[in-house]
């Protein structure tokens, strides 16, 4: 089992964490204190889950990996938020960068399941298989 900070999905979102701090000192004090605060964290729940589900196996990995996977979406629900002509807390170049890194660690998060479920069934499958004599 690598560490966790070797993980190409925990260099992703530590890029994803460092720009939304960034941009959320940006923001307007009314919004800093409310979606940017749900923004930083969700940020630190993400790479929390990332330490969970590397350091777990199985079926906890895939709870884990659920709820990283939930809170990437919110955040990426908060930035959509923030970009709306109504809130102009976020411009569109802040969402241009953050958007895409929430993609990528979705897309990260997908695959580490699948993985996951695929050694499960492995493992089933070797245990339920009938011995010969």
């Amino acid at each position: 089992m690598a560490l966790f900070t070797d993980l190409e999905i925990f260099k992703t979102t530590l890029k994803l964490v460092t720009l939304c701090t960034k941009y959320v000192a940006t923001m307007d004090k009314n919004y800093r204190g409310t979606i940017g605060a749900d923004m930083r964290r969700d940020c630190r729940e993400v790479i929390q889950r990332i330490q969970l589900a590397n350091s777990r196996s199985g079926k906890e990995r895939i709870e884990q990996i659920e709820a990283l996977r939930w809170a990437v979406g919110q955040i990426e629900v908060a930035v959509r938020i923030c970009v709306d002509p109504e809130v102009r807390a976020l411009s569109p170049t802040h969402q241009a960068r953050l958007i895409p890194l929430t993609v990528s660690i979705g897309k990260q998060a997908t695959g580490w399941k699948q993985q996951t479920e695929n050694a499960l069934a492995r493992q089933v499958a070797t245990v339920a298989r009938p011995m010969r004599y």
